[in-house]
């Protein structure tokens, strides 16, 4: 919901912007009937970071024709929903905490989370279904193991304001993201226990989503939330701790305000990390299984069918999960040689092994092809000697190297579980009871 300098540094390295979404009308608001602001009189062209809760901020350029919808604290939304606070700024749209004024004061289901999408995001050139693919999720089978674990959209709507017209999607409220809840231990590394409930949570998630023939595609730290835990502590000490910044309404020119996250705020004063429950939000650049090309996922987590621009489906997520939650746990990089395809193919072949014939025949790179040495007959698709990564340390081997202490038997149980998600080929990848069943998740409850 909120950027970071870390996350900042992601995309930086790769990381792939939102997909374009497409446009289906529900009910719309008139919030403002100023005149558009141009792009070239949209104000500084640069975001900034708040030095207080360190959540970059976006810049004031964003908001233009086509771009962010101007929001100011005590506005109504929907019919219903009165902005409180900002919790963040994403590529595409900005983030509220609303109050829904029809439900009663004492629920949890009092306070949501508004994403507000920009004017343009919905477009006829890059399609994408966040909207679509949300509503199919939460009209499915509800006894589904893995259906709680995803963040469920709980109401849409459209409004018209001064930049144009805006989709605004309403969520449930989140905690925090996984890269921020890593914060609070050593090192950042999670806990054995919470990382194996975390786990199969996700699993689970993606084995509802994939039964309905939804690929996520965008799985980071960054889209795993932390449930909210503890709504009662929003009222009396969220807003007493975060009172709103003061805006002026009769600007010209809109000045964006410091997001207040509630990081400090979802959890009961004892803290219980077992007790947490995880879910995967932020389905804006999923696809439906018909999609079967091109390039996806963030670049340090994207998976080898991607990389050599092959055919890829729902295996795709399971690669994704795997290298994700391999920097979740041990707060460590498995791939440093990002930066060309060259150099990411050769440490994927460190790592797991040759790339198949009929694979890379399935890629759209000849160049790429040059890597592989073709006339050892005994061992096809191994990397030339040139390419191979001399100096690099496996860290899936535990008994060469490893990032964090941790008992021999969690250890390779953990590692092996890494290589069960993260085989090159993708029929060879796990299904969701394969994964289940491994013995790093042996005995983790949930529910």
């Amino acid at each position: 919901m909120w950027r970071t300098k870390e996350q900042l540094g992601e995309e930086q390295l790769g990381r792939l912007p939102l997909r374009d979404l497409s446009s289906e009308a529900s009910h719309s608001d008139s919030s403002s009937d100023s005149s558009p602001i141009p792009l070239e009189q949209a104000g500084p062209q640069r975001e900034w970071e708040s030095f207080r809760t360190g959540v970059i901020e976006e810049g004031s350029f964003r908001y233009h024709h086509g771009g962010l919808h101007p929001v100011y604290i005590g506005e109504l939304y929907g019919g219903k929903y009165i902005v409180r606070r900002k919790l963040g700024y994403g590529n595409w749209s900005t983030v509220w905490l609303v109050e829904d004024l029809t439900q009663p004061a004492d629920v949890g289901t009092r306070f949501r989370a508004l994403k507000i999408l920009k004017a343009d995001a919905y477009t006829a050139t890059d399609k994408c279904f966040e909207r679509e693919i949300l509503t199919y999720l939460r009209e499915g089978d509800r006894s589904h193991p893995g259906y709680d674990s995803i963040c469920h959209l709980v109401d849409d709507f459209e409004l018209s304001g001064r930049n144009g017209t805006h989709v605004c999607l309403v969520f449930e409220l989140m905690g925090e993201c996984l890269s921020t809840f890593r914060l609070q231990f050593d090192d950042r590394q999670i806990p054995s226990d919470v990382m194996r409930k975390l786990t199969k949570q996700l699993v689970l998630a993606l084995d509802y989503a994939h039964g309905k023939n939804v690929i996520h595609t965008d799985i980071h730290l960054y889209n795993i939330f932390v449930k909210f835990i503890d709504t009662s502590r929003i009222m009396p000490e969220y807003f007493d701790q975060n009172p709103a910044p003061f805006q002026n309404r009769d600007e010209q020119r809109y000045t964006p305000i410091l997001s207040q996250p509630l990081r400090d705020h979802y959890y009961p004063l004892s803290k219980k990390f077992a007790n947490y429950d995880f879910t995967l939000g932020d389905w804006g650049s999923a696809h439906w299984t018909n999609r079967r090309r091109g390039y996806i996922q963030p670049l340090l987590y994207r998976s080898p069918e991607v990389v050599i621009n092959a055919p890829w489906g729902k295996p795709t997520d399971w690669w994704n999960l795997g290298a994700v939650l391999f920097v979740a746990q041990t707060n460590f990089q498995m791939f440093q040689h990002t930066r060309t395809r060259r150099g990411h193919v050769a440490e994927m072949y460190h790592f797991f092994g040759p790339f198949p014939v009929y694979f890379l025949a399935g890629g759209g790179s000849h160049r790429l092809l040059k890597i592989f040495d073709w006339e050892d007959s005994e061992r096809p698709g191994m990397v030339k000697a040139q390419y191979r990564l001399r100096t690099a340390r496996n860290c899936l081997l535990p008994d060469e190297w490893w990032p964090f202490p941790q008992e021999p038997v969690a250890r390779a149980e953990f590692t092996a579980f890494i290589r069960l998600l993260m085989r090159i080929e993708p029929k060879r990848r796990p299904t969701a009871d394969e994964i289940l069943m491994a013995p790093w998740l042996h005995g983790v409850q949930i529910g």
